[in-house]
């Protein structure tokens, strides 16, 4: 006579198979959210790297309408940017070499919107 499985086995054996299959589904849901954030965040970094370039106008439209484009889903998007720059002085030092002089001057420019920000140095030289 063989011997079987007793139902207590059985039911034991069960809820440790349905924790498992739980735990594997929660972990690709955290995983497939994340990967989400990670293109929302690429995404706005490189709308904000045209922010930067011109930070005084409005939205991405504006800063790079001189380009023509003519595709109007483009333009819907980019005229739906609303990314605003903040520019601080970080650093000024004035610089006296050999009789010449020059002044380094470094910037902190923060572009952000409603979900995401992003900070950018910016390094320049008189």
């Amino acid at each position: 006579m063989k011997k079987a499985f007793t139902l207590i086995e059985v039911m034991i054996s069960v809820i440790i198979f349905f924790i498992t299959v739980m735990a594997v589904f929660e972990a690709v849901k955290n995983n497939t959210r994340l990967i989400s954030l990670i293109r929302q965040n690429n995404d706005f970094s490189l709308k904000a790297s045209v922010a930067v370039l011109s930070p005084q106008k409005k939205n991405n439209y504006e800063r790079i309408k001189e380009f023509n484009i003519t595709n109007d889903e483009v333009i819907r998007d980019l005229k739906k940017d609303k990314i605003i720059v903040e520019i601080k002085a970080d650093l000024s030092m004035e610089y006296n070499i050999s009789g010449i002089r020059f002044k380094e001057r470094v910037n902190k420019l923060k572009a952000f919107d409603k979900t995401n920000s992003i900070t950018v140095y910016s390094v320049g030289i008189k």
